[in-house]
């Protein structure tokens, strides 16, 4: 999608394992504009597959118009649509009056109409179609989160049943104190939900304030991963999230330290 602004890439591929992002509830990803890639909300998403069905020509202006006239020779927006088949591109232009837009295909020489109500899935912007979660992994992968800030270290550690035969349920611990699982669960919705709240695009990386260091595992390839998240003060209400050395988002600094607060009183 290209909305004079900025283009956004929205792909069902991840390049990421499947324990990473088994949360993503759309199974889609933004890919642009962002540096990183991150899973796409499920509401929205929804709204765009099934709104494809609803672009339809309303009218038909005719053939080798001059695009210009219809605003068409640089549209407002560009929509394009990639299957196995092939691709498509929608051009979207003027105001035709009525509720109604010019629109053409690039690859045809037919200008129409279309009702502008169903371009309105394709209107967003990214930030609100991308998840605001700074880094969400489900419990049942997660096997230990390391938070460091300042000279404060946190050790949030998981046991599987699978790790121990005779266990039923998994077991968690906070520096190694054992925690009520009806208590970790309802402290976990706080990690899990700490989001950001801004975009960036000018963020310089220096050594993080804070680090927060996921290691999931991986039961059938028997293999552990470790994801870094590094919080760098980007000014003094914000830090900027870098996630593989790059940071599109910016996050709250006492939003943070709430969570560290709910943590440390488990």
């Amino acid at each position: 999608m290209e909305n004079g602004e900025k283009t956004i890439e929205l792909v069902p591929d991840s390049p990421y394992s499947e324990e990473e992002v088994r949360t993503n509830l759309s199974g889609w990803y933004i890919h642009q504009p962002y540096q990183n890639v991150y899973s796409v909300k499920y509401n929205p998403l929804v709204d765009m597959l099934y709104g494809i069905a609803e672009l339809k020509w309303n009218k038909i202006i005719g053939e080798k118009e001059n695009l210009d006239k219809y605003g068409l020779e640089q549209p407002d927006m560009k929509l394009t649509f990639q299957t196995e088949e092939g691709e498509e591109t929608l051009l979207i232009g003027d105001q035709a009056g009525e509720g109604k837009r010019y629109a053409k295909l690039t690859d045809g020489e037919q200008i129409g109409t279309i009702a502008e109500d169903v371009l309105e899935p394709y209107q967003l912007q990214a930030f609100e179609l991308v998840e605001k979660f700074v880094k969400i992994i489900a419990i049942d992968v997660l096997e230990q989160l390391q938070i460091n800030y300042g000279d404060q270290e946190i050790l949030i550690e998981i046991d599987h049943p699978i790790e121990q035969e005779d266990q039923e349920s998994p077991l968690f611990f906070i520096d190694d104190q054992a925690v009520e699982e009806d208590t970790f669960r309802n402290l976990y919705k706080d990690i899990a939900g700490l989001s950001v709240d801004d975009t960036v695009e000018d963020a310089t990386y220096h050594s993080p304030e804070a680090t927060m260091v996921y290691t999931i595992f991986n039961q059938e390839q028997k293999e552990k991963q470790e994801i870094k998240v590094e919080l760098v003060s980007y000014d003094k209400q914000n830090f900027a999230v870098f996630l593989n050395g790059k940071a599109d988002f910016l996050l709250k600094k006492d939003v943070f330290e709430q969570m560290l607060k709910k943590i440390l009183q488990a």
